[in-house]
């Protein structure tokens, strides 16, 4: 299997801090922290974290900006689904972000959701956003 790395950044210290908030979450705040055995940076993602067996992949994309537009998010979710399209065995993709406006949240409660937790309206801006993308990155 081929795998291209297209996808690099520098980060300014906000990102960098905030790729560490990330990394803390996942090794140290879900339930399936303790599978992940080794953690990349900048590689698959911003943070990846893969188990012993190298068969499941935790995929991290994290974004510190504190205005996020559903039509931001869905661009920025691109890298999560070109990895989901790849051919390797990707566990979970997983979007870090600073809590999101209550509205765009069914209940705003929550700080960990899928997007069974996202509005109906918010959730086909964020599809109509990442399909923008797609169409940009991939034509």
């Amino acid at each position: 299997m081929n795998y291209t790395f297209k996808n690099t950044e520098i980060n300014n210290k906000k990102a960098t801090d905030f790729e560490t908030k990330s990394l803390l979450y996942l090794i140290g705040k879900r339930k399936d922290s303790k599978e992940v055995e080794y953690v990349t940076f900048d590689c698959f993602n911003d943070v990846s974290g893969v188990n012993k067996k190298s068969d499941k992949i935790w995929d991290v994309q994290s974004k510190n900006e504190k205005n996020l537009s559903p039509k931001k998010i869905g661009k920025y979710l691109f890298t999560l689904f070109d990895n989901y399209i790849s051919p390797f065995g990707f566990k979970e993709f997983i979007f870090f972000c600073p809590i999101l406006k209550a509205e765009y949240k069914i209940n705003e409660k929550l700080n960990t959701y899928g997007t069974n937790n996202i509005v109906e309206k918010t959730l086909t801006r964020i599809k109509n956003g990442l399909d923008i993308e797609i169409l940009r990155v991939k034509g």
